[in-house]
């Protein structure tokens, strides 16, 4: 399975499994499956005295040393003890909320919004705009930038509601517009949209409707 960073280990469960004597408190050594208890960590323990679950921290039983477990009170003759060890694991190196916002911080465009006289007529936009164009008194031609760079955002909204009558034309400014070497022309009522430019072959690609 590929991963980034240290692989991770899974991890396991190992039961180890005691038939007591009369007043036997501590189990530790060889069980009856052969097996030598040990564990790591006393909170990642489990004991049950026939089939009823204890209650650690010195309550029930204590598990500290990492290879015995000591009731608090010795068990009766034959009592089936058994005792679930999960073994503590590793993760592969990860990075938290803190560490990928300062790692991979993303650049912001803020959008600067501009409405007026000048944008109802002719006009050459600016990256990180947007424009109210207004199409009442006749139709407009919005430049493009020239030499934009990749991620360079522009955005238009139709504030008199008139391009369908009086369309908008999106000058590309020798650059192709969602790859095709023409203008392009908005001519829907109330429209809004943005383009974002990617590189030469593709130019500015629509972002909004």
């Amino acid at each position: 399975m590929p991963y980034i960073g240290k692989s991770p280990s899974a991890g396991v469960r190992q039961r180890y499994q005691y038939t007591a004597t009369a007043g036997q408190t501590t189990f530790s050594g060889t069980d009856l499956g052969n097996l030598t208890l040990t564990y790591t960590d006393n909170n990642f323990v489990d004991v049950f005295q026939n089939g009823v679950l204890l209650k650690g921290g010195g309550n029930d039983y204590t598990a500290t040393s990492g290879t015995s477990v000591v009731l608090a009170t010795g068990a009766s003759a034959s009592d089936v003890i058994e005792i679930i060890v999960y073994d503590v694991f590793s993760v592969g190196n990860f990075y938290n909320r803190t560490d990928s916002d300062s790692r991979y911080a993303l650049t912001s465009k803020t959008i600067t919004w501009n409405i007026g006289s000048a944008y109802n007529t002719n006009f050459t936009a600016s990256a990180s705009n947007g424009y109210f164009v207004s199409t009442s008194s006749g139709a407009v031609t919005a430049t493009l930038p020239a030499s934009p760079s990749a991620g360079d955002t522009v955005r238009f909204i139709d504030l008199s509601a008139t391009f369908d009558t009086n369309n908008l034309t999106i000058g590309r400014n020798s650059e192709k517009i969602m790859g095709d070497a023409a203008d392009l022309t908005v001519a829907t009522e109330r429209a809004g949209l943005g383009l974002v430019y990617s590189d030469s072959t593709n130019g500015w690609l629509l972002i909004d409707k």
